[in-house]
């Protein structure tokens, strides 16, 4: 594994990378927005592919520029990601992989660059009279954007890439569910079914290994670099 900070806009990001061989993939973490709860799927997926993970900005590891302006933070967000395929993998296409709250990340990227394939979910309940100060700042300013983050449906028409939303086999909250269903009826296609739920890139291999079958298998058998 190798770790180091990109400099960015504003500041710079840690990130790390796995495996030296295959299609580029990015992963973008979810409401922790760390690579912490990323790294087993990351160790998985470098069997078959190169995989980056980063901190997003306004976590501790990303160095401590101020976030953006509510209105701001998904497209910020949207920007640093592009940032990262465009120094990272130049001129190759990308396989992206996001879930919970980075899928709007992902969506608002379909405005702006590339995007092959999002893993589609929702996070569910918070309690703010125990949570960390650390975390108060995403839900001050991430989500809410998040939460009114509203995707186009004219560029998800227009988009020519790949795009796979996925639920896992496990019973989930109905607003999750309502959610998943929301974005595969926007792209008209039914969602993807795979091992375990919500967090299950993170806590069960079957997850993991459903997810690679499922990019392999989906195109012939082999990863499909092309737009």
């Amino acid at each position: 594994m190798e770790s180091g900070n990109l400099p960015v806009d504003g500041g710079s990001l840690y990130y790390e990378m796995h495996g030296n061989h295959g299609p580029p993939f990015l992963l973008i973490a979810g409401g922790s927005g760390t690579t912490t709860m990323c790294s087993r799927l990351a160790i998985t997926l470098a069997t078959h592919f190169h995989v980056i993970s980063y901190d997003r900005r306004g976590t501790p590891r990303s160095c401590p520029f101020p976030l953006p302006r509510q209105s701001d933070t998904l497209r910020t967000h949207a920007e640093d990601a592009a940032t990262f395929l465009m120094r990272t993998f130049p001129g190759i296409p990308a396989i992206i992989f996001t879930t919970s709250g980075s899928t709007a990340i992902a969506l608002e990227l379909v405005n702006q660059t590339r995007l092959q394939c999002p893993e589609n979910h929702l996070d569910v309940g918070i309690s703010w009279s125990t949570m960390p100060t650390s975390w108060k700042s995403y839900y001050e300013h991430e989500l809410p954007a998040i939460v009114d983050y509203a995707p186009n449906p004219d560029s998800l028409a227009r988009t020519h890439l790949k795009i796979y939303v996925v639920e896992g086999s496990v019973e989930v909250p109905v607003f999750v569910q309502e959610t998943i269903l929301g974005v595969s009826e926007l792209l008209g296609r039914p969602p993807f079914r795979i091992a375990w739920g919500h967090v299950g890139y993170a806590t069960h291999a079957e997850f993991r290994g459903s997810l690679i079958t499922l990019l392999c298998n989906g195109n012939g058998g082999k990863v499909n670099l092309r737009y």
